[in-house]
């Protein structure tokens, strides 16, 4: 009898920078999120993650996916299941250290090229707003116009999935990251060649028992940090909210099943 593979969640750090470090698959996913055309990734390659700070005693940050193109357009690429205190803060950080790490010795502030932040996350943090998917921007408040084209942040709050207007795209790539069973994936737009290709890259290495256990092993690790740290972030945060009136089920409800998903991805 052959033996039947449960595939491992998508959302996992590990898995995800394994599926989205292949170029086709990396492109298609942000022309997808950015609504960009093919040629706009033109030498589209991934780069080392880490984000070395200008002081030396300063902040090392460790991006999931950076990659840049051959204009020299830079992009991080977050994957985070669980809302951690200060995450906008850290977004922030991490867009501007892309920017930072391009003045090298005789460069010139003319020459820093547009940096793109996309966060993916499970649970809902922009509470302000309905949509799944938001884009932000430096503009003039009162104009709307953009002030610079250096700075982007997208987010991607899965918890939210199927609310507000998105591309079919973009759609198919967020139902590729929430999938549960295989008849999930063939929903998912497995007709486009980069989710197939995703696809069969994660029944491989799903095929890897040593890859498995590493999955295993940065799942415990990642639930023991978050039962262990940010207590006094989520507090103030908590004290924030409850000045809000209420809340909506519907959300709640979406971040349950992105949970119950991740402990079903994890723990397989």
């Amino acid at each position: 009898m052959k033996e039947t593979i449960t595939l491992l969640s998508p959302l996992n750090d590990l898995v995800f920078k394994r599926i989205f470090t292949h170029i086709p698959v990396l492109k298609d996913f942000l022309m997808a999120v950015l609504g960009a055309p093919e040629d706009s990734f033109e030498g589209l390659t991934v780069t080392d993650p880490n984000l070395i700070p200008p002081a030396v005693d300063g902040k090392l940050a460790i991006l999931d996916v950076k990659a840049t193109t051959r204009s020299g357009e830079v992009f991080d690429i977050e994957i985070q299941v669980f809302r951690t205190a200060a995450m906008r803060a850290r977004m922030l950080f991490y867009n501007w250290m892309l920017s930072t790490e391009q003045l090298g010795a005789g460069h010139n502030y003319g020459s820093l090229k547009p940096a793109v932040s996309i966060i993916i996350s499970g649970d809902t943090f922009i509470r302000e707003e309905k949509d799944c998917h938001n884009e932000y921007r430096i503009l003039n408040v009162k104009s709307h116009k953009d002030f610079t084209n250096l700075f982007a942040l997208h987010t991607l709050e899965l918890s939210k999935l199927g609310v507000g207007a998105m591309s079919q795209e973009l759609k198919d790539w967020l139902k590729f990251l929430t999938a549960k069973t295989k008849e999930d994936y063939m929903e998912a737009g497995l007709d486009n060649p980069a989710i197939a290709a995703a696809y069969k890259t994660l029944v491989d290495m799903c095929s890897d028992p040593v890859f498995r256990a590493e999955v295993k092993a940065r799942q415990k690790a990642i639930w023991d940090y978050n039962s262990n740290h940010d207590i006094e972030g989520f507090r103030k945060e908590g004290r924030e909210e409850g000045r809000e009136e209420g809340r909506e089920e519907g959300r709640e409800e979406g971040r349950e099943e992105i949970l119950e998903l991740i402990r079903q991805g994890y723990s397989a």
